[in-house]
């Protein structure tokens, strides 16, 4: 479409265009700057949303749904597994079917289920009609990507010593097995996470796949069984991949690797990987720097802080600070890490831009390791952590879920979840786990949790894995915070705009949110979405899209409490 097309498209549907002209607001203070080209973007709002019944909150900041509609991993108390470990931890959250609501996907050692939600509300399995007698059996996670370029979202699923399954989707929610079409099957592993970035910058999505190994009777053993071969597949664009998994170093490939990331961490538009990776002692986590879409590089934790002595399990990923670079949270056995980003001034590491440097001391996070002073509270292994505004204030807080692994304790021992209220000063939090308002501190053997909007009010709500009970569904009751939500389009293959970064900017306060694609959490695939929470904020002065290739959008004065959708 011209230019003029565009624009006089937009004038008629009421939308607004990227191509206005600038607010005179600084630019050059990002830390990963790119050119503002004034590409072409339409931006067109949903209208606002007014929260139905904010004095709800007064006395409960979530209506818990549980079974029937999100029942145990494998249908009934008969068919509850007998042990926690590291399959059936994971789900999949995203509109499947194009009706504009959101659907749950949730794998299992044995069973499979596919809950579509309706306009009510209601979840119900259709997992026999969307999935048929795919083979499913021994999942672990998923991820949500459109692979096809179709616009509609696809479904990988890992599972534990079988192939990956590749599930494409026919624009209705009914899905096809295409794994070995498309050249992902030809081997079995302990898969866990999966994460789609465009590597090569192509245009298309490209896929890794952590997987973890055999399970040694001394964790802190210095050498170890190696763990299984990742895997690394290219995509060709005509809906097969290439495996380059050669490209992938032999630290990585020994690894025992639990979460796998993409982020561009140094503004070039080819995003990195990260590598959470269990047993430190032997292969710690890492990140593989991008190098033009070419090679990867190892990179150094002397240098980048990514935190070598960790065995880590789970990541949280968000802007705690504003200075629109990722932070995270890395859990782990009997600990966490806070991790703030800086610039890297350190003249030994020129290839590496960035610093992380763990406030987990300061930041008021913290785990209650040990039973003999922690009592009931006592929490071993740190699984999935999500960083998610959940009441709105225009900051992220932070929850982390906990639960027993059957491998090594062999004693049912309930681990509460923890829940922490950010401060606002971007350093530290409140412990709010056992604020009754709130009731976050699960005690299950959770794995996977999302943070989403799941019936679109504008709240973040929660969904947790739990090996032993019913997948837990809280719905948040809204409140009269304001807020603003963004799905993003693009010209296919990567219609999702995945590897996109978002700012919004209200009076002197930027906040940064990232389009991904199961790169966060544990197990866990969420719908490509961002959510700001704007506090007392009802208009926002400006919004910028950060493209995966580096073109930038930018809208101003756009009103809060609204569903955003930003076409390029």
């Amino acid at each position: 479409m011209s230019r003029t097309l565009l624009i006089t498209a937009c004038l008629v549907a009421g939308c607004v265009t990227g191509e206005q002209p600038d607010s005179g607001q600084p630019t050059d203070t990002d830390p990963n700057p790119s050119v503002d080209s004034g590409f072409p973007a339409v931006i067109t709002g949903a209208g606002v949303v007014t929260c139905a019944a904010p004095e709800a909150r007064a006395t409960s900041r979530f209506e818990l749904r549980n079974a029937p509609v999100m029942p145990l991993a494998d249908g009934d108390d008969d068919d509850a597994l007998p042990d926690a470990l590291l399959h059936g931890g994971g789900l999949v959250a995203a509109d499947f079917n194009g009706d504009g609501r959101t659907d749950v996907f949730l794998p299992s050692e044995a069973a499979r289920q596919f809950y579509v939600q309706d306009a009510i509300g209601d979840f119900t399995d259709v997992a026999s009609t969307a999935l048929g007698p795919i083979d499913l059996t021994m999942g672990v996670g998923g991820s949500a990507a459109d692979i096809d370029g179709d616009t509609d979202l696809d479904l990988l699923v890992t599972r534990f010593d079988r192939p990956l399954k590749l599930l494409q989707n026919d624009g209705v929610g009914h899905f096809t097995d295409v794994t070995d079409a498309a050249g992902l099957g030809a081997r079995s592993a302990k898969w866990q996470s999966s994460s789609w970035g465009d590597f090569d910058g192509d245009g298309d999505l490209d896929l890794i796949v952590g997987a973890y190994g055999p399970t040694p009777a001394d964790a802190f053993e210095p050498i170890l069984p190696p763990g299984d071969p990742k895997a690394f597949y290219l995509n060709d664009g005509d809906g097969t991949f290439t495996d380059r998994s050669d490209l992938l170093p032999p630290w990585v490939q020994e690894a025992y690797t639990f979460m796998t990331a993409w982020y561009d961490l140094d503004g070039d538009s080819y995003p990195e990987l990260l590598f959470a990776n269990d047993f430190a002692n032997w292969r710690s986590s890492v990140i593989l720097w991008n190098r033009g879409g070419a090679t990867f590089e190892l990179g150094d934790a002397g240098c980048n802080g990514f935190l070598p002595g960790l065995f880590a399990m789970g990541l949280a990923i968000g802007d705690l600070n504003g200075d629109r670079r990722p932070d995270g949270i890395l859990t782990s056995y009997k600990d966490i890490a806070v991790l703030k980003s800086q610039d890297n001034t350190n003249p030994g590491c020129p290839t590496e831009p960035i610093l992380w440097v763990d406030a987990a001391a300061v930041s008021g996070i913290g785990v209650c390791a040990e039973v003999d002073t922690c009592g009931e509270n006592q929490q071993s292994y740190g699984w999935g952590a999500e960083l998610a505004d959940l009441d709105n204030d225009a900051d992220l807080d932070a929850i982390v879920g906990y639960g027993w692994w059957s491998t090594y304790e062999f004693n049912h021992i309930d681990q509460p979840d923890s829940f922490y209220l950010n401060n606002g000063d971007g350093v530290s939090f409140t412990d709010a786990s056992s604020d009754p308002t709130w009731g976050l501190a699960d005690r299950a053997a959770t794995r996977g949790i999302l943070a989403a909007d799941v019936n679109h009010d504008g709240w973040l709500d929660l969904l947790k894995r739990d090996l032993l009970g019913p997948t837990l569904l809280r719905i948040a009751h809204c409140g009269s915070e304001s807020w603003v939500e963004f799905t993003l389009g693009m010209p296919p293959p990567n219609t999702h705009a995945i590897g996109a970064r978002i700012e919004v900017t209200v009076g002197d306060i930027t906040q940064s949110r990232w389009i991904e694609s199961g790169s966060r959490s544990m197990y866990v695939g969420g719908p490509p979405e961002a959510h700001f929470g704007l506090g007392t904020a009802e208009q926002i002065s400006t919004i910028e899209v950060h493209w995966p290739d580096g073109e930038v959008s930018r809208f101003f004065d756009q009103a809060g409490r609204q569903h955003f959708t930003i076409t390029r």
